[in-house]
């Protein structure tokens, strides 16, 4: 490209971390082809495929954060097990080798405890996610890939560009630094932004108009919609549409049903979610509370609480599902009001399946209502 007097890109290593199950002198006698992360030789050979990529990119041409060359860490699949010290130590491997330059490096979420700079969750073009970094996508369509075993089928409709415009203006008001957009040309796997016969260069144009905003850095205007402004969401409200929705996910099963107490959610398992309307909140920094009406069940069924999408990366799986304080069960046998704060609330459609919050408490418990509450809304005055 140089050569050809062309604008050189600026290239970051995506580790796929599947090559850690290729054969190598440090696998060769490994079951199942998984490489062992938290001795020598596998702390080596994770180091030696860093090593080499960035041996054969000039430095000029490393992407850099804050001077730091970029490493994107894809998934533990190929990995039996890895430990703490893995990535410290790849950072000092490589500074070492380098000229005290060491990798900002992002990880895939099980990577949890190996000590990443930033984190993100891998199919953005399914369900995009807010975390230390953006990631999303175009959609998802995988039924032209051969020798797919029955009952694996995906997909995720792209609407005519809708889902990639919605994940965009998201992104534009999450907060992360880099939005990172699954894929430039995983054809079979159809999360393709690249010029195709289908819509020519419709995804390309539209990354070049969001890209070029997202660089901008301009603070947006909070998303539009029936919840604008609104200091308060519930479920089931008083309106059709009340700003918060059950959300039935793999581990959160529940039945609604009509009683004379009204209408009530019985958790069928351990976790009942709730997507919360964008434009109510979302990457927000709005202190907010929840109130929850609930009937009562004995001490013996333990408690409940509050697991919410925060800006707390510390906290539990990433600051994803954050615990508000415990609501303990009496035995009172009778409906039960209880307000929890939930501190940095950040409500980015981070969890199962696209969804903000969750009550976590025993099966068979009903619940009759949640509401959230901004309790000092900076952020809508500020509009």
């Amino acid at each position: 490209l140089e050569n050809e007097g062309k604008q050189v890109p600026q290239v970051g290593m995506f580790y796929d971390t599947s090559t850690l199950s290729f054969e190598s002198p440090f696998n060769r006698d490994t079951s199942g082809g998984k490489l062992d992360l938290t001795g020598s030789d596998g702390k080596t050979q994770f180091y030696l495929t860093i090593r080499d990529f960035f041996s054969l990119i000039p430095p000029e041409h490393w992407a850099l954060w804050e001077g730091h060359p970029l490493v994107w860490l894809h998934s533990t699949e190929s990995v039996s097990s890895f430990d703490e010290i893995l990535l410290p130590e790849t950072r000092g491997r490589f500074s070492n080798d380098f000229y005290g330059k060491t990798p900002w490096i992002v990880a895939s979420l099980d990577w949890l405890g190996a000590g990443a700079d930033w984190d993100y969750r891998w199919g953005g073009s399914i369900q995009p996610s807010y975390l230390s970094v953006n990631s999303i996508g175009p959609g998802y369509d995988e039924s032209g890939a051969m020798g797919e075993p029955s009952g694996s089928h995906v997909r995720r409709e792209r609407e005519e560009g809708a889902f990639y415009r919605n994940a965009w203006e998201r992104a534009l008001r999450s907060g992360a630094p880099i939005t990172a957009i699954e894929t430039w040309n995983e054809f079979h796997e159809g999360t393709e932004i690249c010029p195709t016969l289908e819509d020519g260069n419709r995804y390309l144009d539209l990354t070049a108009r969001y890209a070029k905003a997202f660089k901008e850095d301009a603070t947006p205007k909070l998303l539009p919609g029936p919840f604008f402004g609104e200091k308060t969401a519930a479920w089931p409200g008083t309106r059709t549409d009340s700003g918060l929705s059950p959300v039935r996910a793999e581990d959160g099963k529940f039945r609604i049903t009509e009683s004379a107490d009204g209408l009530l959610a019985e958790l069928a398992d351990s976790y009942l979610y709730f997507d919360v309307d964008d434009s109510f909140a979302f990457a927000t920094k709005d202190p907010v509370e929840a109130t929850v009406e609930f009937y009562d069940l004995p001490d013996r069924f333990g408690k409940i609480i509050i697991e919410y999408d925060s800006w707390a990366r510390g906290s539990n799986f990433f600051g994803i599902y954050k615990n508000s304080e415990e609501i303990p069960l009496t035995g009172s046998f009778q409906w039960k009001t209880a307000t929890v704060q939930l501190p940095d609330a950040r409500l980015a459609n981070n969890q199962n399946e696209g969804a903000d919050l969750r009550i976590v408490g025993p099966r068979g418990i009903r619940v009759r209502k949640i509401e959230l509450n901004k309790t000092n809304s900076t952020q809508d005055e500020a509009q």
